[in-house]
């Protein structure tokens, strides 16, 4: 009887491991799915979606790159496909930013013509003077409307101008 008793507490024991391994396993695939890799940051500029030309991209980062300079901020923009896992494009560009390790006084615009969206995330210092409603108002008032016109340049250089101007 001893030993029914000891085998039948080894095989209830086993079963139990066994079964928040099982469990375990499963919350681990769920959480890698979220933990998808960012695309690369190719410069100021990652163009993903093959939007912009040569010289737009040059134009742009040279903006950038001399704001850079003189404020320590540094604006990343990012055109792409697909946000998946995410279905909010501001908590992408958020969590993209600190995947990428931009410094902390930095600005983020991700864009998606094919999912027609657009959003602005800012780091904590950039949020005391760069609201989330003056993000908005950029998007609203100087991209939508050239984006929706397809002159994304146009509508991504009025914004980076717009920011610029409000940080200075």
């Amino acid at each position: 009887m001893h030993k029914f008793l000891i085998i039948l507490t080894f095989f209830f024991t086993s079963y139990n491991c066994e079964q928040k391994l099982i469990q375990n396993n499963i919350e681990i695939k769920k959480n890698q799915s979220v933990l998808q890799p960012f695309p690369e940051q190719i410069d100021y500029i990652s163009d993903y979606e093959n939007i912009l030309n040569e010289e737009q991209k040059k134009d742009l980062n040279h903006i950038l790159d001399n704001f850079n300079k003189k404020t320590n901020i540094q604006i990343a923009i990012l055109s792409i496909t697909s946000i998946e896992p995410y279905n909010d494009i501001h908590q992408y560009s958020v969590d993209l930013g600190n995947n990428w390790n931009l410094n902390p006084k930095s600005i983020v615009i991700a864009f998606s013509k094919e999912k027609r969206s657009v959003a602005i995330a800012t780091s904590t210092i950039i949020e005391k003077t760069l609201s989330d409603s003056l993000c908005q108002s950029v998007i609203d008032n100087d991209m939508i409307p050239e984006f929706k016109k397809e002159n994304y340049y146009n509508g991504l250089k009025n914004g980076i101008l717009s920011i610029i101007n409000k940080l200075n």
